[in-house]
């Protein structure tokens, strides 16, 4: 079984199966939806060759550097943070080369299809989910803490039906189209 670490249960752990996911709130299948919900692609960067120039591709596709150390991203649940001293995690799975992605972040952020409150590693978690035309979709994870702007935490680009699995919490945010009512 999977679970997700909490210290409010026992054994500090939440059953997935607990959280209600996206069938849960009557919201459709990624795979089904329509090519109007989904935003134009942004570029796809090369890959770095190592960790130190991957690391920094993500940083200069964030506007990143030691003279700007962090980023303020507007969302429609509040601010984020990206700081440039917390963006390695993001792409030290070298296969992944997940800094391809980078110009995926901010969009995401900004225009997000829904967002998810959840919980990851013992920590309350934001997940936005960002759907793109021509294949693979984003969510980005931020860290929350009440009363302050969400840390950006991770991002890991998918497909649909990946990316359907990711959507489970409380939905706080869901983005409307001009053709719902």
């Amino acid at each position: 079984m999977d679970y997700i670490k909490n210290d409010k249960y026992p054994e500090g752990k939440i059953p997935v199966s607990v959280l209600k996911n996206f069938k849960d709130y009557g919201r459709p299948d990624l795979r089904d939806l329509s090519e109007n919900f989904f935003l134009i692609r942004p570029p796809v960067v090369n890959a770095g060759h190592d960790v130190n120039s991957a690391n920094q591709i993500l940083q200069n596709c964030l506007g990143l550097s030691d003279v700007n150390r962090f980023l303020i991203v507007n969302t429609p649940v509040g601010q984020v943070k990206i700081f440039n001293n917390q963006t390695e995690h993001v792409i030290k799975k070298r296969l992944d080369a997940r800094e391809r992605y980078s110009n995926f972040i901010i969009p995401t952020l900004k225009n997000p299809f829904e967002i998810y409150s959840s919980i990851f590693d013992g920590d309350l978690t934001a997940q936005f989910i960002g759907l793109y035309k021509a294949g693979l979709n984003i969510m980005v994870a931020t860290t929350v803490v009440v009363g302050k702007p969400m840390i950006f935490r991770n991002m890991m680009p998918a497909y649909n039906k990946t990316i359907n699995r990711h959507r489970r919490g409380d939905l706080i945010f869901v983005k409307r189209y001009d053709n719902q009512v």
